[in-house]
């Protein structure tokens, strides 16, 4: 399933909308960094598989270890999440 990240805190979590599912949560356990406006991909964005993961980074087309830390949450609530764990400072606009 792939999710376009759609923010970056400075303390290293980053935010991405999964249509159906809604907002994930997740920080980096690696030292490839993601941007935002990169496609990420995995089978599940929840934690069927652990919270500490591997994804795709469809964009550079390099896998990536990260840690899952919250899915499935309106856009409401992640961004407030993301505001409390560091401050966003990129933000994707169309």
């Amino acid at each position: 399933m792939q999710i376009r990240v759609e923010a970056k805190s400075d303390s290293g979590f980053f935010l991405a909308n999964e249509p159906e599912e809604g907002y994930v949560l997740f920080g980096l356990d690696d030292s490839i960094d993601i941007e935002v406006g990169d496609v990420v991909s995995r089978p599940h964005w929840d934690d069927r598989h652990g919270l500490f993961v591997e994804a795709r980074n469809v964009t550079n087309g390099e896998n990536v270890h990260i840690c899952i830390e919250d899915w499935s949450m309106s856009r409401e609530s992640a961004y407030a999440r993301l505001e409390v764990i560091g401050s966003p400072t990129k933000i994707w606009t169309l």
